[in-house]
């Protein structure tokens, strides 16, 4: 079996604030690059990864509670919308 490992960046821009993606690249700190939507000069300033973003939150502390499960709701009527009824 081969196996092929690429590279995928996800860039934003600082001007519009679309993304876009390019594989196989290797950006740097400082690296100039113009987005591919407006034409804007936008310089790297960090790279963030999923390591590190891993790392800094379920690594070392516990995962958020998860969110409580969605009520039914209840069966008083003023909590329910009213039916439309015909004027006839």
């Amino acid at each position: 079996m081969r196996v092929a490992l690429e590279f995928l960046y996800h860039f934003c821009c600082d001007r519009c604030r679309r993304w876009w993606s390019q594989a196989d690249v290797e950006p740097q700190p400082g690296d100039r690059l113009y987005c591919p939507y407006c034409g804007h000069q936008n310089c790297v300033e960090r790279i963030d990864t999923f390591r590190n973003a891993a790392r800094g939150s379920c690594l070392t502390r516990p995962p958020d509670a998860p969110s409580p499960e969605p009520r039914p709701p209840s069966e008083k009527s003023g909590d329910r919308p009213q039916e439309k009824r015909s004027p006839i």
